[in-house]
């Protein structure tokens, strides 16, 4: 599967190249290659974090290499949404720049930041609206003359933290112990 998939990429490439080479005015080849050069980088950079350690992975990561859960790729999904939204009114005011005379090269880059940072900016947000807290992991519940009430399957650490707190109830106390 992943061989196929290296080979499609490898032939778009070469198709790529043989069009540019035919029509590209200047130095676009070189551009191309480079550009080409750092996404195949970045996205071997990432796959190695995901497959290497997976648990110090960020949630963009795990979402773009199809590797983390549900809410990664709701995350994902969403950010691209919103891009695909504001690349319809950006690309519009782009062709009348271009048709007023503006240069095409600062057109295309400035298309290309603001997309890029909409995109960026928009996983950001969506991520953190939608971020809960991690569950506090109770280990032990105790009340305070030591019998114990219930044993819940978290793993015990070494060092923990006893939490005082009072029940409904004047009379007892109840003894939590968070793992840290």
């Amino acid at each position: 599967m992943a061989l196929g998939i290296l080979g499609v990429i490898l032939g778009l490439v070469a198709i790529a190249l043989v069009l540019l080479r035919e029509h590209a005015p200047g130095h676009m080849i070189p551009g191309f290659l480079v550009g080409l050069g750092i996404g195949i980088a970045g996205a071997l950079v990432m796959a190695w974090r995901v497959l290497r350690r997976p648990e110090r992975a960020t949630t963009f990561e795990r979402a773009w290499t199809q590797t983390g859960d549900e809410r990664e790729d709701t995350l994902l999904t969403r950010a691209l949404a919103v891009v695909g939204l504001a690349s319809l009114p950006l690309i519009g005011i782009a062709t009348l720049a271009i048709g007023f005379g503006a240069e095409p090269p600062m057109v295309m880059t400035l298309l290309m930041g603001t997309l890029f940072v909409t995109g960026a900016g928009s996983f950001a947000i969506i991520n953190h609206r939608s971020w809960t807290p991690p569950n506090i992991h109770l280990v032990r519940l105790e009340l305070l003359q030591g019998s114990p009430v219930a044993q819940f399957g978290v793993p015990r650490r070494r060092s923990t933290r006893l939490l005082r707190c009072r029940s409904h109830s004047p009379s007892s106390q109840s003894i939590l112990r968070r793992g840290q």
